[in-house]
């Protein structure tokens, strides 16, 4: 039981990392380049790499495992489209 409550601590704290992640990336959009935000993305994918594999070791360490649910890789993709308008130019 204390091993299922530990895991469970430990899946919503890695929500609430991915949630401020998430808040962190549209923090950047606002007023970004596209470069800068394909480096913000790559290291937030990383970072919540990093903690599906730390959420996985508490799994492990938890208990022997038959209890818990087990980790489910998931993949996210974001397209990011930038487009470049001229300002003060009107042609007529």
């Amino acid at each position: 039981m204390e091993a299922t409550k530990s895991a469970l601590e430990g899946n919503r704290k890695l929500q609430v990392l991915q949630m401020k992640a998430i808040d962190a990336v549209w923090q950047k959009l606002e007023g970004s380049d596209v470069t800068g935000l394909t480096v913000s993305c790559m290291n937030l994918s990383r970072q919540v790499e990093e903690l599906r594999g730390l959420v996985q070791q508490l799994q492990t360490n938890a208990g022997n495992g038959s209890a818990l649910p087990p980790v489910v890789p998931i993949s996210t993709q974001t397209d990011i489209t930038a487009v470049s308008t001229p300002q003060g130019t009107i042609h007529t």
